[in-house]
């Protein structure tokens, strides 16, 4: 194109092009031009901001939505956009306010509540990211993803009952494995053992490559003293992930309910080497040395375990009495 002064639009209209086509460069060129020839020209702006964050410059992007918002205050897109390369830069607070600037302008805007849930679920603000995931629910009655966020923050509040009645209706709109995953986990943490493995099982079903599970259904299977089963997931599980330390101490723990304590001495020792400083290790092998009455291999994991461990909970008060009991002094 040649230049001329009434161009610019041509030229933003071939970025636009550019931009619906992915070619994302290319179009940054053209709403650069746009924006040399005419710098209010806001939708430049816009898009020239969205390329940016398509290619994951969100620093250049957020720079570009400023420019937005700089023209256009009541541009809810802009808002909402920044906060997402906010977002993706971990700048949570700067996330949350564009989020809620965002829901000012638009108090109809489901995808601001549900972006400003999820930071509020990572910083264990649960009770506000259950306030905002309902809302996305009462703008979006069939919104599947809004359920399960909303099962999980109810989950870490351990309402497992909410969670499971959010999982239940998201699995009717759209399941999945993870779905089928989560719910299994909130009928564990209710005793539900039967339903969680036979959720856990449809999880596996819908996605072989969801390893997790076979922690998971393991456990299921040692409160239901199913302990050979349970050995074989926890055996799945480290083969899916050889430095999952939970599913050494899991596996161990399975074999020494069978009284196969060399095994689970063997499984200790190597979540120990795995993470040297990982208290609940030292603990459970001082308690399988104690059970084969190698009592000085006991004492040392369990001075160990007090040394790393510095709760009062009951195990470590029993632990503590046993060893002054074996004439040993505990400084707290």
């Amino acid at each position: 194109m040649k230049y001329n002064p009434d161009l610019h639009f041509a030229y933003y209209k071939r970025g636009y092009c550019l931009f619906v086509l992915r070619q994302f460069e290319e179009a940054i060129e053209d709403f650069d031009k746009t924006i040399e020839q005419n710098p209010s020209y806001m939708l430049a702006h816009l898009y020239k901001a969205n390329a940016l964050f398509e290619l994951k410059r969100y620093e250049e992007a957020i720079k570009e939505y400023s420019e937005v918002v700089a023209l256009d205050g009541k541009n809810e897109k802009a808002f909402l956009t920044r906060g997402l390369a906010y977002a993706n830069l971990k700048k949570w607070n700067e996330a949350l306010r564009d989020y809620s600037i965002a829901i000012e302008l638009n108090p109809q805007n489901a995808i601001a509540y549900n972006y400003r849930g999820l930071i509020y679920s990572s910083q264990k603000k649960y009770e506000k990211a259950i306030e905002d995931f309902t809302k996305v629910i009462e703008l979006s009655p069939d919104n599947a993803e809004a359920y399960n966020n909303r099962g999980i923050a109810y989950f870490m509040l351990k309402d497992y009952e909410g969670a499971i009645l959010d999982y239940d209706r998201a699995i009717e709109i759209k399941p999945s494995a993870t779905l089928f995953f989560n719910r299994a986990n909130a009928k564990f943490n209710r005793k539900r053992f039967i339903e969680a493995i036979i959720d856990y099982d449809k999880a596996l079903e819908m996605d072989p490559k969801l390893t997790a599970v076979y922690y998971g259904r393991g456990n299921c299977n040692v409160y239901l003293e199913n302990y050979k089963e349970a050995l074989k997931d926890f055996t799945r599980a480290i083969a899916a992930n050889p430095k999952y330390i939970p599913a050494y101490i899991a596996r161990g723990n399975a074999f020494m309910k069978l009284k196969h304590y060399k095994k689970a001495l063997e499984d200790f020792t190597l979540a120990i080497e795995i993470k040297p400083e990982y208290a609940p290790a030292y603990l459970n092998r001082g308690i399988a040395y104690r059970a084969m009455d190698k009592i000085e291999f006991a004492v040392q994991d369990f001075m160990e375990y007090m040394r790393l461990h510095k709760g009062k909970d009951k195990t470590t008060l029993q632990i503590k009495a046993w060893l002054e009991k074996m004439g040993y002094t505990i400084l707290d």
